[in-house]
């Protein structure tokens, strides 16, 4: 039987950041057509190293208004291995805050977000 290689790491956002975009994550359809943002719009990129080179791409989207549909804001994570090529399941999210765990090739990946 073969055992699972983890790797951990943790991504410290300052709490008033965390709370900015959580805010605009959470907001409710007329909330954010009121803001006069009408397209999604990537508001943060966050880029997270594991110690065997490969990372987490995590971006956070403000929400999107197409006609009158909502969609609101979402956190998408994703593994990227050394040549930058997509590994794994996307894990997508609607708080920022919180554990995402890849897999791959025997390896579990687990990145924390944390506030600070």
């Amino acid at each position: 039987m073969t055992g699972n290689i983890i790797y951990r790491s943790v991504l410290r956002i300052k709490e008033i950041e965390l709370t900015d975009m959580q805010r605009i994550l959470s907001m409710d359809g007329e909330t954010f057509y009121l803001t006069g943002i009408l397209s999604s719009k990537l508001l943060r990129l966050y880029d997270i190293d594991f110690q065997d080179g490969n990372r987490v791409k995590i971006c956070i989207y403000a929400g999107t208004i197409i006609g009158d549909k909502y969609r609101p804001g979402y956190v998408s994570c994703y593994l990227i291995n050394k040549n930058d090529n997509k590994v794994g399941e996307e894990v997508i999210s609607s708080t920022i805050e919180g554990q995402y765990k890849f897999f791959s090739n025997n390896k579990i990946y687990i990145l924390d977000i944390i506030g600070e």
